[in-house]
């Protein structure tokens, strides 16, 4: 057997170009049908619309909002002052509430006394008469009053005090305080 040549292999070629063709598009055709076996043909989807999330809030209402809650102007001793304020948790959450005395100020009469440090703060919750605190007011810092639930309202009556025993060291002096009532989201 001899080695055909060139022009009788292109002759050869020629007339089988029709089964090559067809061999070439069968071959085509089972790699696309095994492919699209492999990564599926198939798909599904599911929706879920208007999910909607938001966050809740702490806010709170008092009714002596930024106003004093009492004054005693010219008190002399074995006098006292009294007033209340109503706190609402006004938020969407629980909350844990304190009540704090802030920017004590100090003006000392010709005598030198420093009232604060006679007054006597007494605050209690009504109705009921739970005492959060009693003690003078310079040592007033901050006491819990507990865990309250959204659009719970608590009500306390606050009383200032000048002892029957204060002396004229204490004439013409001035003291000052701020209550602050905070609320913290409860865990």
């Amino acid at each position: 057997m001899s080695d055909p040549g060139a022009a009788e292999r292109l002759r050869w070629l020629v007339r089988h170009l029709s089964v090559w063709l067809l061999a070439l598009v069968l071959l085509l055709l089972a790699v696309a049908v095994a492919v699209s076996y492999t990564y599926g043909v198939f798909t599904s989807s599911s929706a879920n619309p208007s999910n909607l999330l938001t966050s809740g809030s702490m806010t709170q209402v008092s009714t002596a909002d930024d106003e004093a809650i009492l004054t005693g102007k010219d008190l002399v001793p074995g006098q006292s002052t009294t007033g209340s304020a109503s706190i609402t948790n006004a938020g969407d959450a629980s909350g844990d509430f304190t009540l704090s005395g802030e920017a004590l100020e100090d003006r000392p009469g010709p005598g030198g006394g420093t009232l604060s440090e006679v007054l006597t703060l007494r605050v209690v919750e009504s109705p009921g008469g739970a005492v959060v605190y009693t003690g003078a007011l310079a040592d007033f810092d901050s006491v819990r009053l507990g865990t309250w639930k959204p659009d719970e309202k608590r009500t306390y009556d606050i009383t200032v005090a000048l002892p029957g025993s204060a002396g004229n060291s204490y004439q013409g002096s001035t003291a000052s305080l701020t209550f602050a009532w905070d609320a913290t989201q409860s865990h």
